[in-house]
């Protein structure tokens, strides 16, 4: 049975979207919750404005003292965290009024390790789309971040924490995958064991000054795929041919050369890759 959240925000410079991000945590109609902020070194008016908010009993505030990261500030809120579930929260976001009443009926209703909420995605103030994620289970969750890249949005999950206690945190050594997609190694090391829940409807909006600016680049700055560099070596040690690819009709291929071919051929449409395995 649930007990309560612990919501986490990351802030770095962010004076002009941090108040609204807070106060709509702070109005949920679920108040079944602590909220945990972590300053990561501002140099705007962030701190000043934190500083207001320290005699609110449900609020923790915490400040780095030099830059640190995401990768470092998540899994300091982990540590400090004292709920048995934790949910994200962008600090330039803004979370709809029901969210974590929708999120614990989702864990009360499938026992859930992961839920996963929906998005309305704004880009530069405007609206741009809606984004509701749904896989039937992991396999197809591994299937399309390989291809296309993660589908697992931070600022709308809920994770049970004991989760990172059994599958590790986040890499917080300065590098492109701390900064910028800290949270998929995970997802790939965790879902396969793990229980999880959509709400097929969004629960927060997404904002976005750059509609570049997705979790789903894959690409480092130098040029090479990070897919084919971090995640595509981990996934294979992994999953197996038939979980990353659960599409084909493995029963009916004859001989694990064909399946290879089959594989190769998808990576080279679908990644442009000379190819994926070697035959």
């Amino acid at each position: 049975m649930i007990k309560t959240f612990t919501v986490g925000i990351i802030v770095k410079n962010g004076y002009n979207e941090i108040p609204k991000a807070i106060l709509s945590i702070l109005l949920q109609t679920c108040q079944d919750f602590e909220l945990i902020i972590v300053d990561d070194f501002s140099t705007d008016k962030t701190r000043e404005y934190l500083k207001t908010l320290e005699k609110n009993k449900k609020i923790k505030v915490f400040y780095n003292r030099e830059w640190k990261g995401k990768g470092f500030s998540r899994n300091f809120i982990i540590k400090n965290a004292s709920q048995p579930y934790i949910v994200w929260q962008d600090a330039d976001d803004i979370s709809y009024p029901d969210r974590l009443e929708k999120t614990k009926q989702a864990i009360l209703k499938g026992n859930s390790d992961f839920i996963f909420g929906g998005m309305n995605v704004f880009v530069n103030g405007k609206y741009h789309s809606v984004y509701n994620p749904n896989f039937s289970d992991y396999r197809h969750i591994i299937n399309y971040m390989l291809i296309y890249g993660n589908p697992l949005s931070m600022p709308a999950s809920c994770i049970k924490k004991e989760f990172y206690d059994e599958y590790g945190l986040y890499p917080e050594d300065g590098s492109y995958l701390d900064h910028f997609m800290e949270e998929v190694e995970f997802w790939i090391k965790a879902i396969k064991k793990s229980k999880i829940s959509f709400i097929q409807e969004p629960i927060i909006r997404y904002n976005s000054d750059n509609t570049n600016k997705r979790i789903q680049n894959r690409q480092f700055a130098n040029g090479k795929d990070i897919a084919n560099v971090v995640f595509i070596p981990l996934m294979l040690r992994l999953y197996s041919l038939q979980e990353l690819f659960p599409m084909l009709e493995w029963d009916k291929l004859e001989t694990e050369k064909t399946a290879k071919k089959i594989v190769n051929d998808i990576c080279i449409a679908k990644l442009g890759y000379k190819y994926f395995w070697r035959i």
